[in-house]
């Protein structure tokens, strides 16, 4: 998806490639990711459950599946 444009000829160069180096930015080194234990995602659940009910199943049916931001958002 990243080359469509340029792969069907609807722009001549895709204006992003190499932008970090041209801009002479260097990537950010990301923190380890520390998921939850099972007590905490219980201790979140409950919390949300009384005070936000309304989105106790999103909260829920992400913590279960494990998908993403944007795969929940677009469940219908």
């Amino acid at each position: 998806m990243k080359t469509y444009s340029v792969d069907e000829e609807l722009t001549p160069a895709n204006p992003n490639t190499g932008i970090l180096k041209r801009v002479k930015l260097q990537r950010d080194k990301r923190a380890a990711v520390q998921p939850m234990n099972p007590e905490e995602v219980a201790l979140f659940l409950g919390t949300c459950g009384k005070h936000r009910p309304e989105h106790f199943a999103f909260f829920l049916c992400t913590f279960r599946t494990g998908m993403r931001l944007g795969e929940v958002l677009a469940l219908q």
